[in-house]
This record gives structure tokens, C-alpha cells and sequence, in this order.
């Protein structure tokens, strides 16, 4: 997918779009930026489509494992409650191809306390729920003590897990983003903020390494 690289307009990617609501609880909605939403659901992005004609966003149904972008094309990139439902190390790398040198990421994320709130409201009556339930947990821990997170054995297209801010840090610092910076939010979640280096080795180097 190409962008406009003329536009002197910001450029910012928000993944996990889902129907195009803007993350308010994260951040003001800029009034003039070059928006573009990923989401693998196509109907969601149908539906973003339709919620916002404004010329400067677009909708892109796509996995964020696999952006179809061009390296350092937009200075922010967003995403909010959809990074726990990915592979985040593959997610941050492709988070980091695609900022500009310098540019930002802020993603929400997830706690142990989603996990446990979840699994005493909705305790699992099938053996398939908690067996997945199971794997979440042993997921969010690997996670905490590597910064690295496996898919879901029988179904290798699932991935996810709760988070903590020792396990991101980790895997932000094995993508070659700086900067980490983490805030709560009021329903117990918190927000991580990094960046790109605005100096950094040519992406087939880092690849490498």
C-alpha cells in the first residue's frame, strides 16, 4: 500500500482500528494528520470505512504481524487493546520498520489482573475454554520473564497474553525501540510509549543481528 509521501501532514497508523473509533482514552485526536487504520477483520473495516469519508484516513485489512507498508513511512503508530491479541515481538519489529528515524509508538496493554478478572467472572465450563484459558496465563508469564510469547498450540494463528512492564521492556529493546515510558489507566490497563532512534543502522543491519 502506498501513502502519500508529498503531504507535509503527519502520518499515523493505528492498529487494531476495529470500526475506526479513535483511542480518545490514549491520546487527543490530531485535527490534520494522514490517517491510516489496520484491522484484520474485514467487516471492521468496512465499517470504519463508512464511519469516517474524511479523505485522510484509510482502512487497510491486514495482519499487523505482516504490514503491507513501506519502511519509515509514518512518524506515530497507535494501537490500543489489540496488541495482547497479537505476536508482539514480530508486532514491535514491524512497528519499527515502519516509523520514520525519531518517530513514536503508544500502545495500551494488558495486566495479570484482565486475566484473573476474566477468569472469575467467566469461569470456563468447557474443557477447550480452559484449556485456552491455561495457555493465556502460561503465556502471560513467559512473556514477563523473556519478553517473547508463543502461539497457541492448536491453533497457530491465535496468540495471547497478559503483559507486564518488565516483559515490554524487553521486547522493546530486542525491537530497537528507546525511551520506554509506562502510565496506568483507570480500568487498570496501562500505556507504554517509545520511539524509534532518530540514528539508527539500515534496516537489512538490524535484521541481521
Amino acid at each position: 500500500m502506498e501513502i502519500p509521501t508529498s503531504s507535509a501532514m503527519p502520518k499515523i497508523l493505528d492498529l487494531g482500528c476495529g470500526t475506526g473509533r479513535w483511542p480518545a482514552r490514549m491520546t487527543p485526536r490530531p485535527s490534520s494528520a494522514f490517517l491510516v487504520g489496520v484491522d484484520v477483520s474485514h467487516q471492521s473495516c468496512l465499517q470504519a470505512a463508512q464511519r469516517d469519508s474524511n479523505p485522510r484516513w484509510i482502512c487497510i485489512c491486514a495482519r499487523a504481524e505482516q504490514l503491507p507498508l513501506a519502511d519509515q513511512t509514518f512518524d506515530s503508530v497507535l494501537s490500543n487493546v489489540a496488541i495482547p491479541y497479537m505476536h508482539i515481538p514480530t508486532v514491535l519489529r514491524e512497528i519499527r520498520r515502519v516509523l520514520k528515524p525519531g518517530g513514536s509508538a503508544m500502545f495500551s496493554l494488558h495486566p495479570s489482573s484482565y486475566w484473573l478478572k476474566d477468569f472469575s467472572e467467566k469461569p470456563p465450563r468447557k474443557p477447550s475454554v480452559l484449556l485456552y484459558r491455561v495457555y493465556v496465563a502460561l503465556n502471560g508469564l513467559w512473556f514477563h520473564l523473556t519478553g517473547d510469547v508463543f502461539s497457541y498450540p492448536l491453533s497457530s494463528r491465535r496468540v495471547e497474553s497478559w503483559q507486564t512492564e518488565r516483559g515490554i521492556r524487553l521486547a522493546l529493546q530486542r525491537a530497537g525501540l528507546i525511551d520506554f515510558h509506562s502510565s496506568r489507566l483507570p480500568d487498570g490497563g496501562f500505556v507504554v510509549q517509545a520511539r524509534r532512534p532518530a540514528l539508527s543502522k539500515p534496516e537489512s543491519e538490524t535484521r541481521a543481528a
